[in-house]
């Protein structure tokens, strides 16, 4: 085949203005440039978002575009033209107008698009190809709007206050054309014009439709059309004037016979003159003529076609001879004129088209085709020449082309018809570059050989017998429509074209153009066949776009067949011309130009459609269509969008835009543009989403995001399951597809658990998701058992995929599922993995959609755990379930799930006392397990889970003071791993706890979103036997439960959600027996609740499990709701004095004091209070009243520090409370209900500037400040070796008279005291008790007092020094639960007694040896990074019991033990090795334990005192006189010995303080009356890791015997030593780095034989690690 082209260089105007733009000539306007013109539209609603798009064409260099402002206040935005460029200004809110000008001109007489896109502050101006962006600067965003949409001009009017530009007004108007202006994608409203010339002028002057030389006017708002002296007449002058030309009549062919047609003479086309006869005729598309020639055929070998044509159509067959292999063919192709001959040995084809524009452009183009014998000579032919036939083709007597035919034929033969304008199946015609038929006027179409002459346009005019005329043809030249373009804009738009009958062949052609890579184009199928057993086949035909390439698909009956036709993506913004042609099972399919021939299965020939056929996409509603699953857009609902043109079905036009204006199709327009800006630009999706280009418009992808609709702002649906909760989608019908787009989100703290199924009622046919042990598990399983399966081989089985890693973190996870036939995807949270399934069966069927729980169980053998979590955006092939279930916009939805974040709580059981437990079958974890539960519970102690083992292998999680516990053995012995939640979990409050071990030994401990790991060696697996046991043992078992068990009691509170390696367990049902009150459900926990006045007197709430106590330390009052008065005595006169007195050895010495006093007098001078220190020290505290004003003066060092009220008088004879409170060197007072006031230590003018930097020091480095401040003796903070509590003030010769009530200091009420007779208080003077003393601790469970615990620790408390010279006062007064807190930073330090003050840095040597040196330290474990040594606190003694009488008599000690601070979980703690999260475990042999180091830099273990009752309230204990040795008392020898220098360090900053006690490796170890406390919980942030060996059982009896030999002599040691002065000491602890100390500045001393401990010898020695006081 030879093919040519030939491009003219020449081009009317006419070519140029069409191709640059079309527009619709309805909403063109012509200004003229005039004063006074102005058109006005309704307003532009663009104060947030919108677009106005427009074209225009103009030479003016400065005008007026358009306008638009808020009525003269501050936003306006006018367009102009300056200099010939597009300038655009706008201002919001009175701000600085924005301004930009484009670089390209405008003033070209050229059409320009421009596009103005409004997004708040932003406004984008687009010009053809060049964009920019402004933005105003602005307090608000939206622009006001208040005025009308002016363009061209501004009306006279509009006055100019009415206007917000002053200059605008004076802008030269518009001189052009403006169209297709829109606001969106409509029309604006008209309002009213002037001067602007409309529609019809624009059509007259621009595109005249007149022909032939008429001339065009307005009248009456009609176009006519003037035809004298053209020879024609007619609306637009296309009818010729019928004359007879005399002496034609009777010319006829030499070989023509009587009665044949006259020879018409034809004049040049183009060149019309009056007078002459024009044969002419109108074809529609529908329409054409046919010659019959087979009574004469032709046999012709020179010959010449004429004819001359007028279109808007790109392609049409214009005339076409011959059949087989002997053929002429003239056609239009993409608006060039296409010539095809075939003489027998080869087509020979010639192209001709404009260089620039097309043929197709309503104008009248002149052909001329003409075949010659000529003799050829050239290169490569013989050396004689031969006779060639050359054939050339001119259009319009200017483009030629020349060419060849082959040698051999020479001859034209046709026996066949002449077609004219078209033919029954122009696909079918042989060499037809076309399907369809021409659409226009044809005229004086003329054939003319060596023989004869035929007018083939004339006669059918005159209806010649040979002449067959089809359709409607009209024999003048009207004006034929263009098919114009439609737009699909969104994937729901559709057209719906009628049934197409081509049962046996049939063609089909048209052009599109995209940028989306997928869409459906054409879909029409055929009446459901096929037995009830078996899905129903259906006949279909269909075209869709995947992946940017165009596939056909065709079903006659006897099986599908899809063919990806070429290899080049077609969605490139381009035209692309498609057309299909079939004649029984064979056909071709052509894009472009490039054929591709196809066949059907063996089988049917008959291509039966009964249904309608829908182009661009399918009805919303496509349930009663049968949607073939080979279709894979159309089960994915992916609709085409972009253009559709030219659509030809059997070679018939389908008028487009007519058909969607009929069927009011909504998202189909009737125009064609590519935008050139992109959309995406302006970042339109919101809330996360991801935006890509599509055609004229943005995608966003809100895939896990939470949100739907077009730019993700609407909140998917959220439904919450509960393990017994669940959605099902019923299918109408079996679905089946072989393509499905599937996501979700979802939230779940349990790592088992289906979160989206498909079932079948007839197979195994599956696509699931579930939870599988914290990973996202597909499945798709394709089973061919149940369905026809006959024409393919079955399936293989289910392929499984995981993705994802501990999903199960009750955090949103984003899960998408795409499968292309045998093509699977899953992605988890954007990370994605891919697989592909064996076999040839594809289909997958389902009739419902499930998630939480799989209801249809009948084909699966093992079923998914139910879920528990939320579920959100669900889509299945882009329908969201979720939310049409709860719109109600589907009626096939059941469900009992929840919509809405609600708190999940699933099968709650209830421990109504801490003997109440259940069993359960052992639990399986030999080589991994995941467990999960949720409780809530106001205990702070009890066993949850216990499941023992074989050998030494256990499991155990407890909770310990609050927090959890996870203790386990392999068999490579005990090990302990601690939760790190951030305060103690007895808070009567839902929490979850998941505990985990996988494969490679990584233990998980999760409390709630704080998680833990670590790693084990050795032993991997964990055997165990026996019951499982839920909420505790029995009694007898505690005491054999192995060592790093905390728990001696049951867990009282509400265990739910049991989850045991994914199987959820129902405790009542699923118990082998339960044991004391477990009830299902979980009803309200405690039976009284704290609320603001369950207190009274500003008591603290403490809420417990049956109940609430209140803690009435600070009120002055007592009972069980601090309403109950104080202890009271009365001071008669004369003054009395109670004096409270410390044993010298037991004298505390504090950082924090916290002192509350009642009192009632009329005196206006007294003292009330006094604390005093021991003799030389000079510390002091003292309440007193002053001029009827309460005040305060404390000294802990060099200077008298003095705080007041002098708003409050007090001598008023009424009751007034005093509560004071210090913390180093600072204080604040409170009288009665009074705002606090607060004091700061003086100081010179850089401790004032420190005061105000220091509030902007970072935390970590504020200790590090105050440390450095110590050092230069700028602040002293510690009230050293208190000595005695004074009231009355007697001593002072200042007495009190009056009553005084409910006295606390520190944790003492020594009023009392006084009243029980207790040994360490004396009284004296006229003193009287009023009353029975009331009790202020209570054991009921309703209610109680308990003492303060933080305030008896013997720590050091941790403070935040601030500085200031002034006294302030704050502007509210806080209520006691406002400073509970302070609870955790008055503690204590017992200290020696010293001649001065230890802050002084000197050195103090009281004693020289045989001391017992009880260094006490303070630690941060703060960060969770490095590994430490934790230590315990000493928790708070009785009242009755003196901090440190342990060291006197037994080392024994007592423990009323009250809750500690919600902050601090360590209080009481024995010291534990942690690791911080890291997972390494650290582990303590007993041949690491050096007990000769010459240096104390191990320790070891002072388990805490015993507590007293459950609640840690009740009577004081009496201090055991001799220590015992306990058969289970536990020791934990210390690590490796270090014997590194001391390196003193400074503190770092903690937000609590965390005490700890420390032992030489020397000192004997004591046992306590409850050893199973050595386990109790530290504080929060570190994951404490215990690990003991069973190999030092030998060495533990050892130690034991000689413990208990040291003691005996270290006590007759302190005996001895007791009255003696005795020094603080530095111990080097730095192999504990990270733990630095926040305690008070010691002295450094002379190292003691017993304790030694190392000497420093600098008294301004940097960097302090450590600091003890004994």
């Amino acid at each position: 085949m030879m093919t040519r082209k030939w491009r003219c260089v020449k081009l009317s105007p006419a070519f140029v203005w069409l191709g640059l733009v079309v527009l619709s000539v309805t909403t063109a306007l012509e200004f003229d440039g005039l004063p006074g013109q102005w058109v006005r539209y309704g307003p532009w609603e663009a104060g947030a978002t919108g677009e106005l798009s427009f074209t225009m064409k103009t030479n003016i260099s400065k005008a007026i575009v358009l306008y638009l402002d808020d009525g003269g206040n501050c936003d306006f935005l006018e367009l102009l033209i300056n200099d010939g460029r597009l300038q655009l200004r706008f201002a919001i809110h009175c701000g600085e107008p924005a301004s930009l000008h484009m670089e390209t001109h405008i003033s070209d007489e050229r059409w320009h698009r421009v596009l103005l896109t409004r997004n708040y502050r932003e406004t984008m101006l687009v010009m053809d190809g060049e964009s920019k962006v402004a933005e105003v600067k602005s307090k608000r965003r939206e622009m006001m709007v208040a005025s009308d949409l002016y363009v061209g001009g501004i009306p006279p009017d509009v006055r100019l206050s009415a206007l917000t530009s002053s200059t605008v007004k004076y802008e030269p108007p518009f001189r052009g054309l403006i169209a297709n202006l829109k606001l969106g994608e409509t029309a604006p409203a008209l309002l009213d014009s002037q001067g602007v010339k409309n529609d019809l002028d624009y059509l007259c002057t621009k595109q005249n439709p007149c022909s032939n030389g008429g001339r065009c006017s307005i009248q009456g708002s009609e176009v006519l059309c003037d035809c004298s002296n053209t020879g024609y007449k007619g609306k637009y002058c296309t009818e010729v004037l019928q004359q007879v030309l005399g002496g034609l009549a009777h010319l006829t062919l030499k070989s023509q016979a009587p009665g044949a047609a006259p020879l018409m003479a034809t004049p040049a086309a183009g060149d019309p003159k009056s007078g002459q006869v024009e044969s002419v005729a109108t074809f529609k598309g529908n329409e054409f003529f046919s010659y019959d020639l087979s009574q004469k055929p032709i046999q012709s070998s020179t010959d010449e076609i004429t004819l001359s044509f007028r279109t808007l159509q790109r392609n049409g067959l214009l005339l076409h001879t011959g059949k087989s292999a002997d053929y002429v063919n003239l056609s239009l192709k993409s608006g060039a004129v296409c010539l095809v001959i075939n003489l027998g040995s080869g087509a020979f084809e010639a192209l001709v088209e404009p260089s620039d524009g097309k043929f197709n452009d309503n104008a009248w183009h002149a052909v001329r085709v003409s075949r010659n014998l000529r003799q050829r000579a050239g290169v490569g032919l013989p050396t004689v020449n031969k006779l060639h036939y050359m054939v050339t083709i001119s259009v319009d007597g200017l483009l030629t082309t020349t060419g060849y035919t082959q040698e051999d034929y020479t001859m034209l033969g046709s026996d066949d018809f002449f077609y004219v304008g078209g033919s029954p199946n122009t696909a079918d015609l042989p060499g037809s570059p076309v399907s369809n038929n021409f659409m226009g006027c044809l005229k004086d179409v003329v054939y003319t050989n060596n023989e004869f002459r035929l007018e083939l346009s004339h006669l059918a005019e005159l209806r010649d017998p040979k002449v067959t005329l089809h359709g409607d043809l009209t024999f003048r030249c009207e004006d034929v429509a263009a098919l114009d373009p439609v737009s699909f804009d969104a994937p729901t738009a559709y057209v719906t074209l009628p049934r197409w009958n081509g049962k046996k062949a049939g063609s089909v052609s048209f052009d599109f153009r995209t940028t989306e890579p997928n869409g459906l184009l054409l879909f029409s199928h055929g009446r459901p066949q096929g037995s009830k057993d078996h899905r129903p086949r259906v006949d279909f035909f269909a075209m869709e776009l995947l992946d940017g390439f165009l596939h056909l698909l065709m079903d006659m009956g006897s099986g599908s067949i899809k063919i990806k036709v070429g290899n080049k993506k077609v969605n490139d913004g381009e035209w692309c011309h498609v057309d299909f042609q079939r004649e029984g099972r064979k056909g071709s399919i052509s894009v472009n130009g490039r054929s591709l021939p196809f066949s059907t299965n063996e089988g049917s020939e008959i291509l039966d459609l009964d249904g309608e056929m829908y182009l661009g996409g399918l009805p919303e509603n496509s349930g009663d269509l049968s949607l073939p699953p080979e279709v894979w857009t159309a089960r994915l609902r992916l609709g085409f969008v972009g253009c559709v043109r030219d659509l030809f079905v059997d070679g018939r036009s389908k008028d487009l835009r007519r058909l969607a204006e009929l069927q009011s199709a909504p998202g189909v327009s009737s125009f064609c543009t590519r935008e050139t800006h992109r959309r995406c630009s302006s970042e339109p999706c919101v809330h996360g989403g991801r935006c890509r280009e599509g055609w004229n418009r943005h995608v966003c992808d809100c895939t896990g995001t939470g949100y739907m609709g077009p730019n993700c702002e609407m909140e998917s649906a959220v439904l919450s399951y509960d393990g017994s909760m669940f959605l099902k989608v019923l299918m109408p019908h079996a679905a089946h597809s072989e393509a499905e787009d599937v996501s979700l989100r979802f939230m779940s703290q349990r790592a088992y658990g289906l979160l989206m199924a498909t079932t079948s009622k007839e197979s195994a046919d599956t696509l699931r998701l579930e939870l599988d042990g914290g990973r996202v598990k597909l499945t798709v399983n394709l089973d061919c058992i149940g369905i026809d399966c006959n024409l393919i081989s079955t399936g293989k089985g289910p392929e499984t995929l995981f993705a994802g890693h501990k999903l199960n973190d009750n955090e949103w996870h984003s899960v998408k599922v795409v499968r292309r036939g045998k093509s699977l995807q899953l992605s988890v949270d954007n990370v994605t993995v891919e697989g592909q399934m064996s076999g040839a069966h594809t289909q997958l069927e389902f009739h419902h959609i499930e998630t939480g729980i799989m209801t249809e169980r009948r084909f699966i053998s093992v079923m998914p755990s139910n879920f528990i979590g939320h579920l959100q955006g669900l889509s299945f092939n882009g329908m969201p379930y979720l939310d049409q279930c709860k719109n109600g916009d589907i009626s096939y939805c059941e469900l009992n799930a929840r919509f809405g974040m609600r708190r999940i709580v699933a099968d709650p059981v209830s421990f109504r006392n801490r003997a109440s437990y259940v069993a359960l079958s052992t639990l399986q974890a030999y080589a991994s397990m995941h467990l999960f539960f949720q409780f809530k519970t106001t205990s702070p102690d009890g066993l949850i889970l216990f499941n023992s083992g074989d050998g030494s292998d256990f499991i155990v999680i407890e909770l310990v003071k609050g927090y959890i516990h996870y203790v386990f053995d392999l068999g490579n012995g005990p090990s302990l791993m601690k939760g790190n939640s951030d305060k103690p979990l007895n808070d009567n409050q839902w929490h979850n706890v998941m505990v985990s071990r996988d494969d490679s030994n990584v233990h998980t401990l999760k409390i709630d979103s704080r998680t833990v790991t670590q790693h084990s060696n050795g032993a991997r697996n964990l055997d165990l036997k026996g019951e499982l046991y839920i909420g505790g043992v029995g009694k007898s078992m505690y005491n054999s439960l192995p060592k790093l068990i905390a728990s001696r009691d049951g867990y009282q509170g509400c265990p739910a959600s049991v989850d045991l390696n994914g199987r959820l367990s129902d405790l009542i049902a699923d118990a082998l027996h339960r044991v004391g009150q477990v009830e299902r459900g979980c009803e309200a926990g405690p039976g009284t609740t704290c609320t603001e006045d369950s207190c009274s007197n500003q008591g603290v709430c403490l809420q417990q499990w049956e109940g609430f106590t209140c803690d009435c330390t600070m009120t002055t009052y007592g009972g069980p709701l601090c309403s109950d008065p104080g202890t009271t005595y009365i001071f008669g006169r004369g003054g009395a004095l109670i004096t409270y007195t410390w044993a010298p050895n037991d004298r505390p010495s504090t950082r924090a004091d916290r002192l509350a006093v009642g009192f009632s007098t009329q005196q206006s001078d007294a003292i009330l209070v006094q604390v005093e220190s021991s003799q030389g020290l000079g510390d002091y505290l003292q309440l007193h009243i002053e001029q009827g004003k309460v005040g305060v003066i404390f000294n802990v060092g060099t200077d008298d520090i003095t705080i007041d009220e002098p708003a409050v008088t007090v001598n008023d004879g009424k009751y007034h409370v005093v509560r004071f409170t210090r913390s180093g060197g600072n204080a604040t007072l409170q009288v009665d209900n009074q705002p606090v006031i607060e004091r700061f230590p003086s100081g010179n003018i850089d401790n004032e500037r420190l005061a105000i930097a220091r509030q902007r020091i970072p935390y970590r480095l504020g200790r590090v400040v105050d440390e450095w401040l110590l050092d230069k003796g700028r602040q002293l903070t510690i009230f050293n070796s208190q000595a005695a509590i004074k009231v009355g003030g007697q001593d002072k010769g200042r007495p009190f008279q009056g009553q005084i009530s409910g006295l606390y200091y520190n944790g003492l009420q020594v009023l009392k005291l006084a009243a029980e007779g207790d040994p360490n208080v004396q009284v004296a003077g006229n003193l009287r008790l009023v009353g029975d003393a009331p009790s202020v601790l209570s054991t009921e469970t309703t209610s109680a007092t308990p003492p303060a615990a933080a305030d008896m620790s013997t720590t050091i408390m941790e403070t935040t020094t601030t500085m200031a010279t002034t006294t302030t006062r704050r502007q509210r007064s806080p209520s006691l639960k406002d400073s509970i807190t302070q609870n955790s930073d008055d503690l204590l330090v017992a200290s020696a007694e010293c001649p001065s003050d230890d802050e002084d840095l000197e050195e103090c040597e009281p004693g020289t040896g045989g001391e017992l040196v009880l260094p006490i330290i303070t630690v941060d474990t703060q960060d969770p990074i490095s590994m430490a040594t934790r230590y315990p606190a000493i928790p708070a003694p009785p009242t009755s019991l003196t901090p440190l009488q342990t060291t006197k008599e037994s080392l024994i000690l007592s423990d009323p033990r009250p809750p500690c601070p919600p902050d601090q979980e360590d209080c009481g703690d024995p010291m534990e090795v942690s690791a911080f999260g890291s997972g390494e475990m650290t582990e303590s042999d007993d041949e690491d334990f050096n007990r000769n180091s010459p240096m104390v830099t191990d320790r070891t273990v002072l388990p805490p005192p015993p507590g007293v009752g459950k609640s840690g309230h009740g009577d004081h204990r009496p201090p055991v006189p001799a220590p015992t040795t306990h058969p289970n008392q536990l020791h934990i020898p210390a690590g490796k010995m270090n014997t590194r220098d001391q390196v003193l360090l400074p503190p770092v900053p903690s937000s609590r303080h965390t005490p700890g006690l420390t032992y030489p490796p020397d000192f004997p170890h004591v046992p306590t009356a409850h050893p199973t406390d050595l386990m109790e919980k530290g504080r929060p942030g570190a994951v404490e890791v215990i690990r003991e060996s069973s190999s030092t059982t030998g060495m533990v009896v050892d130690i034991v015997a000689a413990a208990a030999l040291c003691i005996l002599i270290l006590l007759y040691a302190m005996y001895k030593y007791r009255n003696r002065d005795e020094g603080s000491y530095q111990v080097d602890q730095s192999r504990n780095s990270g733990s630095e100390s926040n305690g008070a500045v010691v002295k450094e001393k002379t190292p003691s034989t017993t304790a030694a401990v190392a000497k420093t010898t600098t008294k301004g020695k940097k960097d302090k690690d450590k600091e003890y006081y004994v």
